[in-house]
């Protein structure tokens, strides 16, 4: 089993299709490659 595990979904009610797009817009996607960055700023910090 690996180690990424994708988030789980955020459960989302819209009235209209605009708070829908709003909320969408301003979400972050993040990729396995944040998941690196957030382990090698981990290890950089257990290492000082």
């Amino acid at each position: 089993m690996s180690k990424f595990r994708p988030s789980k979904l955020k459960v989302s009610n819209f009235n209209t299709p605009q708070e829908m797009y709003d909320d969408y817009k301003n979400r972050k996607i993040e990729g396995i490659h944040d998941y690196q960055s957030k382990m090698i700023q981990f290890l950089e910090k257990i290492r000082k």
